[in-house]
């Protein structure tokens, strides 16, 4: 009977494990997705990563999410004024630097918000009717 304890709790830990490893592999292999230019697959993985538990506070996990959805508006949505890809990317971006507690992607964080925010400007610039 101890040996069945001893196991069953080696197991229930070991299964703990495993399932917390398996989050930070999911921004691993969007990050491998985004590289390799498959941008449907690293927006899944990204997306889970960034709503599980293990790694919804990732400072990383938001800035590669941020990452993902920029490539998305800038390959996809260019030309769409009203781009969710871009907003979502600016908000992801925000919370990275929010929950960014090693500054290691400060900089790049700013650089791509200000970028977003260029092209929001730029759009509504160009949506203005000048004549009236």
């Amino acid at each position: 009977m101890l040996n069945f304890k001893r196991a069953l709790t080696f197991t229930a830990l070991l299964l703990t494990t495993v399932l917390l490893s398996a989050q930070p592999t999911k921004v691993n292999s969007a990050a491998m997705f985004l590289q390799q230019g498959s941008l449907d697959s690293a927006k899944f993985y990204i997306d889970a990563a960034t709503t599980n538990a293990a790694t919804q506070n990732s400072g990383k996990a938001w800035y590669l999410r941020g990452f993902v959805y920029k490539t998305i508006y800038n390959k996809n949505e260019k030309t769409n004024k009203k781009s969710p890809a871009r907003i979502i990317g600016l908000s992801s971006f925000k919370q990275s630097l929010k929950l960014d507690r090693t500054q290691e992607n400060v900089q790049k964080n700013i650089k791509n918000i200000k970028y977003l925010y260029t092209t929001l400007y730029n759009a509504a610039a160009e949506s203005r009717d000048s004549v009236h």
